[in-house]
């Protein structure tokens, strides 16, 4: 393999691809061939690598795994059309299970950069589900494993050291840390399903001798089934989490931090189905902590009284607060783009100006942190 140095690009693809198709090759080798094919994303290189997957050399096997992730969803549909004599069906699977998870933490993580406050609105789901495969076995799956921590979040006994200390003994991320968007796409599609695999945490008690400075944390995944909780009928443990939001401002004067807060509690309330009266007087103590101060919560805050103001059928002054939330931070809202919330401003040209504007916006931030959209919306 060493040798395969000298040559030149085309000559080391076509002498890596060669390692790949023969017998009896060296791990090592294989590696080093596995990672050249794997930075060039050639689809065809897909049915060399996906074998490996399930070779006898852990090293081999993890590289050809990597390997494909890098291709993300493009190697689905590769993959589903090898043959039995390139790939069996374990192998199959095995690979197809990966890249599936891959897909379904890419998007949660998208929505967690465009849509913090895990509102719902039409066009949520289209990334997530825009792969031709049935999501619900794996997303199940996570969920089911991520259940005794959600248990414990809801009971206030949950310590997460990646928030508290940046830092976790596991480098792969825990669902309930980022499954959102999995969790809410369950409730929009499967209701029954969720309500199912949840239902039975309705009644977990809250612990009362367990309280960390600043006030429990809930994780995303639990904010989103406090959340079904509410929308059928039982709002407790949305109130408790409204409640521990509100306990986390007692010990700062930091205007910036208890401004986030309320908005905070606003989106819980507007998500939850809850008290809009309670949510309208959070946003307004908002925007008189950081009004004119540039601070990010500034934006939100007009951002979620638009959507607000807008439920009660005040266009007009929904409109001047998305246009005040986009002037206030340099880092605006960009999940207004796509925001079915505001669909019945889509005809004015102040809302088509501030749409322009977020077009240009999304180009200086990572294509991960920008809003998906579907190419025949």
């Amino acid at each position: 393999m060493h040798a395969l140095a000298a040559l030149s690009r085309p000559e080391l693809l076509a002498g890596c691809r060669a390692l790949l198709a023969a017998e009896g090759s060296q791990a090592a080798d294989l590696v080093l061939a596995i990672e050249v094919l794997g930075r060039e994303r050639d689809k065809a290189d897909i049915s060399l690598i996906a074998p490996c997957i399930v070779h006898a050399e852990p090293e081999v096997a993890a590289a050809a795994m990597q390997a494909l992730r890098g291709y993300g969803n493009s190697a689905l549909k590769v993959i589903e059309a090898l043959g039995a004599d390139v790939i069996d069906a374990p192998t199959r699977k095995k690979a197809q299970e990966q890249l599936l998870k891959d897909h379904i933490y890419a998007c949660c993580r998208r929505d967690q950069a465009v849509n913090p406050y895990q509102l719902d609105f039409e066009s949520r789901f289209d990334e997530l589900f825009s792969v031709q495969v049935d999501l619900l076995p794996i997303m199940l799956g996570l969920l089911r494993e991520s259940l005794p921590v959600v248990r414990q979040d809801l009971g206030g006994v949950y310590f997460n050291r990646r928030y508290y200390y940046g830092w976790m003994p596991s480098n792969e991320p825990e669902f309930v840390s980022y499954g959102a968007l999995a969790v809410a796409a369950l409730g929009r599609r499967w209701p029954e399903v969720l309500r199912r695999e949840v239902w039975d945490l309705v009644d977990t008690q809250s612990n009362s001798n367990s309280y960390y400075y600043g006030g429990q944390v809930r994780e995303p995944v639990t904010r989103e089934i406090c959340y079904y909780f509410a929308r059928n009928g039982r709002a407790e443990h949305l109130l408790k989490m409204v409640s521990d939001l509100d306990m986390s401002t007692r010990w700062t004067q930091d205007r910036g931090f208890t401004a986030t807060v309320h908005c905070e509690i606003a989106a819980c309330l507007m998500a939850g189905n809850g008290d809009l009266v309670q949510a309208a007087e959070r946003l307004d103590s908002a925007l008189e902590l950081v009004e004119a101060t540039g601070l990010p919560a500034a934006s939100q805050a007009r951002f979620l009284r638009a959507r607000l103001r807008l439920t009660q059928g005040d266009e007009s002054g929904a409109l001047r607060d998305i246009e005040e939330s986009v002037e206030a931070s340099a880092d605006p809202m960009l999940l207004i783009s796509v925001d079915s919330a505001f669909k019945s401003l889509a005809a004015e040209r102040r809302f088509q100006a501030v749409l322009s504007y977020l077009e240009l916006v999304a180009r200086r931030v990572p294509e991960p942190a920008r809003p998906f959209k579907r190419q025949d919306r």
